[in-house]
């Protein structure tokens, strides 16, 4: 199971490169949140910050005001305590949990928001990671497990899922990211990347790739890696990793 801070270090580096190539026009402003609790994921949504904590819970915080607006747990709603992973896909906002499978949430912070639990077979299942994205008018999302592999929701219905024997590489997830028809998956062995129903695959073992401790998509859909040597960018012409920051 991946880490969940790291996450929020790839985060933080994409903003120092990005505030590195703007720093003649602004300065940047480091603002805390959710002071004395431990962040273990974070999600932008809409104006709010939603960050899941390593003690349980998650908190709804406004930058605006400054302030937690809400914490939801089990008995607001969610369908585990133990949060993982968070991620927006543009309908709605998953929630991945240890203990209680996905949580999806339609508008969060809105007037008609709504938490929906996935159960039965995903509820059992130690969920480390999730990832989606609208394409088209599709939402397709992807979520990582501890040992069991990865599973697909297609527009809300459970979709494929994927293990071992249809070529993935481990059935442990760390982290994935899904960047339109592109799905790449870091586990302790090393990264599938998944497209065209296929599973292409590349060991730690070989020399020129190296472990993968996050990953992360920016708004252009560049897929961006935090590693044990600094910060890469995925580069799927080449198929490899290119180092940004050392």
């Amino acid at each position: 199971m991946r880490p969940n801070h790291s996450r929020i270090c790839i985060l933080l580096a994409s903003t120092w490169l990005l505030a590195m190539t703007v720093a003649t026009a602004q300065t940047p402003r480091f603002q805390p949140l959710v002071t004395g609790q431990f962040p273990g994921s974070a999600q932008y949504v809409e104006g709010l910050v939603y960050v899941g904590l390593q003690m349980g819970g998650l908190v709804e915080w406004d930058p605006g005001a400054e302030t937690t607006r809400r914490q939801f747990t089990r008995a607001q709603g969610l369908g585990g305590h133990f949060v993982q992973d968070l991620a927006w896909s543009g309908v709605h906002l998953w929630v991945a949990t240890s203990d209680g499978g996905l949580t999806a949430i339609a508008d969060p912070g809105g007037t008609q928001e709504s938490l929906r639990i996935f159960s039965s077979a995903i509820a059992s299942l130690d969920v480390t990671t999730v990832t989606g994205q609208l394409i088209g008018t599709t939402e397709r999302v992807y979520y990582g497990t501890n040992g069991a592999g990865i599973g697909e929701i297609v527009s809300g219905l459970p979709g494929a899922f994927y293990s071992i024997q249809d070529g993935l590489i481990d059935d442990t997830i760390d982290d994935m990211v899904l960047s339109g028809d592109l799905l790449l998956v870091a586990t302790p062995s090393g990264l599938s990347r998944f497209a065209e129903n296929t599973f292409t695959n590349y060991p730690y073992g070989d020399a020129d790739t190296e472990a993968v401790v996050a990953l992360e998509r920016d708004a252009d859909g560049n897929v961006w890696a935090a590693t044990r040597s600094g910060v890469k960018r995925w580069n799927d012409e080449t198929r490899s990793l290119e180092t940004v920051l050392a």
